[in-house]
């Protein structure tokens, strides 16, 4: 700890260093949590549900807990990827529809 104290009382720049981090604490964007949970929390409820339901109604007509855990898998992967893949373009069209509408009142 003492040799960063020297080193920052030795550097030409030790005033604007401060400046630096208190605006880079400073920021001031849009929260970024609702991206976060549709992006990774949505899709893993999305596929632990779907292979939990799966799974109830393969094993009534699958013999093989094997083939019915693989099916399983396979089935609740494919879904997660098309509910993503749908979410993915949702949010695109609605951020570009967000988008020129944030131009067309700059404009005005």
């Amino acid at each position: 700890m003492h040799a960063v104290k020297q080193k920052c009382d030795e550097c030409p720049q030790k005033d604007s260093c401060k400046d630096v981090y208190r605006q880079l604490g400073e920021y001031n964007g849009p929260s970024i949590a609702f991206k976060v949970l549709v992006v990774f929390v949505i899709p893993v409820l999305i596929f632990i549900f779907t292979l939990a339901v799966v799974d109830k109604l393969l094993l009534r007509s699958i013999n093989s807990r094997d083939m019915v855990s693989l099916v399983s898998f396979l089935i609740a992967l494919i879904v997660t990827l098309l509910v993503v893949f749908i979410i993915s373009f949702v949010i695109k069209k609605y951020s570009k529809r967000i988008d020129e509408i944030k131009k067309h009142e700059r404009f005005e």
